[in-house]
């Protein structure tokens, strides 16, 4: 479920003046595991970098398009030092036996034309098919469409067959990249509904709080 080739950590308190809150959310997969989905920040580098580390060699492969086993010190940065406006990500994190678990990430940077959103979507091999980049893709979709961002945009392996479903059933529409036979381009038009305003969980409980709830352990419900 990985797509595009865009180029450990205790939870902390202390984070960016300008860290939007407002996209923290606690989420619940179909099969009842509590996942906590919040932007990334800087100090998250060796919980992405260990994310990263621990995908399979195929789905490493469908992320990044070539043979990256590690993030270089270059990427790990632009992966986590993010303006939230221009480049966003979003991750999805679990906490299991004291420490935070990233299992996956959907990002997007602003291309050139500030109208399209160039995105990219990974997933935990043990996490895949439970619903999370299909989550981490919606709310990627709703934060573009509400900086009023017009398309999103990303490329995908044409062997990426659960990314080309997820990106079907969320209204992607595909075509052969020019050039690149290996390669799928799927783009969509971002709408004013897609810009749907929620309630978020950390508005009402806090980060501490989230994390409280995370270290809670699954839903009963």
């Amino acid at each position: 479920m990985e797509t595009s080739s865009m180029p450990r950590a205790e939870p902390r308190q202390s984070l960016p003046a300008r860290y939007p809150f407002d996209l923290v959310d606690v989420w619940h997969t179909p099969d009842g595991a509590r996942v906590l989905i919040r932007p990334v920040h800087a100090q998250d580098l060796e919980l992405v970098q260990a994310f990263v580390r621990e995908l399979s060699p195929e789905s490493r492969y469908n992320r990044f398009h070539g043979a990256v086993k590690e993030l270089t010190p270059g990427m790990a940065r632009w992966a986590t030092h993010v303006d939230y406006d221009r480049h966003l990500a979003l991750i999805a994190v679990v906490y299991q036996d004291g420490r935070e678990i990233e299992i996956g990430a959907a990002r997007y940077a602003v291309s050139p034309d500030g109208e399209t959103a160039e995105f990219a979507v990974a997933v935990a091999d043990a996490w895949q098919g439970r619903g999370v980049g299909a989550r981490l893709l919606r709310g990627l979709i709703e934060v573009a469409a509400r900086r009023g961002l017009r398309w999103m945009e990303g490329d995908v392996l044409a062997t990426n067959r659960g990314m080309r479903a997820l990106a079907r059933k969320l209204g992607f529409q595909s075509r052969a990249r020019s050039g690149e036979a290996r390669l799928v381009r799927v783009s969509r038009i971002l709408r004013s509904e897609d810009a749907r305003s929620a309630t978020r969980v950390a508005a009402r409980s806090g980060w501490r709080g989230l994390f409280g709830m995370l270290r809670a352990g699954p839903s009963s419900a």
